[in-house]
This record gives C-alpha cells, sequence and structure tokens, in this order.
C-alpha cells in the first residue's frame, strides 16, 4: 500500500509532528512467513478514523494497542510529538479511551464518577464544576446525574463512560464501538458529540462494526480483520473500488377497492417492475423483495445516473411506484468483496 510505504519512509523528526501516527503494528511476529501483517495510518488534527470489521476480527484487541494496555511485538506508535513505546505516561496525558466494558462502580453517581476522575486527571476544583455542567448538557444528562449507575440503562451507562473520556479535552479520543448495541436515538446523540469534537480538532479513531456509524462519523475507513489491514480510504473510495454496479430499492403503491383487487393488482405492477429493471440491465437480479417493497441488483460497472433516474421518473406513473431509492454497495458489501478474493489468491 502506497499509505504504508509514505508512513515507513516517515524519519523520527517527521514522525513526531504527527498529531497521531501507527506504524507497521504487529501484535506478534509470524514464524511461518517471511511477511509481516503489519498496521499502519495516520490520523491528523480534527479527522476521524474508522477501524471496520466483523465482530470478533480483534479490533478491541487493537483499539487496546493504540493506547498501551496491550503489547505489540513490532511497530511505533506515535502522539503528538511523543512516542508511545518509550514515553507511555507522557503520551496517555494527551489521550482519552472509551472502552466497551462500562467499568462504572454501580454504586456511584454519575455526578461522583465524573468528579472523581476529574480530580485523578489534577483538574483544578473551581474547573470540575462547569465541566461537569458542560458533559452534562452535550450528552442530555441532566435527568439522571444524581441516579445510581445500578438503576440506570444501558444507554445511559454507555453515555456516562464516553464522557469520562472527555473530561481533560485530550488531543486524541481512542473509543471501541462507542454506539455497539445503543438504540438509534442514543447513537445519535453520541454522534452529535464526536462531530463537535472533531470540529474543534480533536482526533478521533475509533472501532465499529456499524455501517451507518461509518457514514455518519468517519472522514476514513481501515478495514481490518484478524490482524491484518486490508485496505484503507474514505468510504466512496471504497465503494467505487471493490464493489460493481448499484442497488435499486422501489416501493409500489397499493391500489384496490377490495383485499383481493389490491393483491390482484399488486401481482400485475409485480410483473411489470421486473419487467422494467430486466430491460434496464439483463443481468439484474431481484435481491429481496417484502409484501411491495423490492430490492434489485444491477452489475452495471459505469453507473449512468442521468439516464437511471431519468428512465425511473419517465416511468414511475406507469409503473405505480411510490418511491424508490438507489445506492451502492455498503461496506459490508467492500468486506465481502475483498475477503472473496483473498479467498481466490490462496
Amino acid at each position: 500500500m502506497k499509505l504504508k510505504e509514505f508512513i515507513a519512509h516517515q524519519d523520527l523528526q517527521s514522525s513526531l509532528k504527527k498529531r497521531f501516527m501507527v506504524d507497521q503494528l504487529e501484535y506478534e511476529i509470524q514464524k511461518t512467513t517471511n511477511s509481516l501483517n503489519t498496521i499502519s495510518f495516520l490520523a491528523e488534527e480534527g479527522q476521524s478514523l474508522a477501524i471496520y470489521g466483523t465482530r470478533h476480527s480483534g479490533k478491541t484487541f487493537l483499539a487496546g494497542q493504540l493506547v498501551g494496555q496491550n503489547k505489540f511485538a513490532f511497530g511505533d506508535i506515535f502522539v503528538d510529538g511523543t512516542e508511545l513505546k518509550y514515553e507511555l505516561k507522557k503520551a496517555l496525558k494527551k489521550m482519552a479511551y472509551a472502552p466497551q466494558d462500562h467499568g462504572l462502580w454501580a454504586s456511584f453517581t454519575p455526578r461522583e464518577i465524573l468528579r472523581f476522575f476529574c480530580m485523578l486527571r489534577g483538574i483544578e476544583q473551581k474547573d470540575i464544576r462547569g465541566i461537569l455542567r458542560d458533559l452534562s448538557h452535550a450528552f442530555i444528562m441532566s435527568s439522571y446525574m444524581d441516579k445510581t449507575i445500578r438503576t440506570l440503562s444501558y444507554d445511559r451507562r454507555r453515555k456516562v463512560n464516553i464522557a469520562l473520556a472527555m473530561i481533560a479535552q485530550p488531543k486524541i479520543i481512542v473509543l471501541d464501538e462507542p454506539t455497539r448495541g445503543l438504540s438509534p436515538h442514543t447513537c445519535r446523540e453520541i454522534w452529535n458529540v464526536l462531530r463537535y469534537k472533531r470540529f474543534l480538532g480533536k482526533t478521533l479513531v475509533f472501532t465499529t462494526s456499524n455501517a451507518v456509524e461509518l457514514d455518519a462519523l468517519s472522514d476514513r475507513v481501515l478495514i481490518y480483520n484478524e490482524g491484518e489491514m486490508w485496505t484503507i480510504g474514505n468510504t466512496q473510495y471504497l465503494r467505487s473500488r471493490y464493489t460493481k454496479g448499484f442497488y435499486l430499492y422501489v416501493k409500489l403503491r397499493i391500489d384496490g377497492v377490495t383485499t383481493a383487487e389490491a393483491k390482484e393488482n399488486l401481482h400485475k405492477d409485480s410483473e411489470n417492475l421486473i419487467r422494467f429493471v430486466t430491460f434496464l440491465h439483463e443481468d439484474s437480479e431481484l435481491q429481496e423483495r417484502i409484501d411491495n417493497c423490492f430490492k434489485f441488483y444491477l452489475p452495471v460497472p459505469i453507473v449512468s445516473y442521468s439516464f437511471l433516474y431519468g428512465s425511473m421518473e419517465k416511468n414511475k406513473r406507469r409503473l405505480n411506484i411510490a418511491d424508490y431509492s438507489v445506492s451502492q454497495g455498503t461496506l459490508q458489501d467492500v468486506f465481502n468483496t475483498i475477503e472473496t478474493t483473498r479467498k481466490k489468491q490462496e
């Protein structure tokens, strides 16, 4: 990869000028091969990097390595002018980590926990009250700041956990699956806070297996699996390079005075729609259907969106279409494509 080569050729002085740089990181040197499955990436001020992979792919262990919690046998990590391997305490003063395990004391309240960690961070007493107020407002926690942790829901505990990482205004924030298992509403609240931190110039590095989170939060994506870095780039680049064609989602209207008539009309409209999509591309495939909703895959190497949308709008009334949308492949499709290609090469 060009990025790996670029990072590998950086001298020490150049490396120390980077906000957060990982150079050829590997947990264990392989004994059965001459090559190293190393990880290299660069995240500058105001950037957000996502480490994307399936569950149990080793993302949590990698996140621990980035903050010195887990050891690595090879490589270097540079944290805003500090080499983490040799000056761990100094590097950690510039970082914050929000692990998946909440690690919250059940008998404490969010206010007590946040105050305690402010004191651990060496924040002056006169400033603590303002910090607690800002965190409470940012994460919308005012209604339960004085309730014990054991009485809080999973979503609320996770917000307290992430708020702990924001206490000392770190330059680099590492989060392990920040919104895994949370409700969509809570996810948006957390994403809003993290986007604002990025706007302020903070560097975000987070692991995730949620493609929606990638679109909401990441500037670049590193696809990772079992200790190997597969590729890196922004989401649009990865979709363009590793997926082919597009997906067409169509919702048909349901017309008819009686249930039987509506069912018959839907059957006719469905047949007309399938014929129309086949006309657009003979190798099109109906991948999913739920009642009056259809998902088609069209393996077109080069998509002419003007022709596609023009055709859909021109035939929308004739085909009795209520709504439609077009999208490229997801990041999971990218992951599956790379995985299939690698298996063929083995």
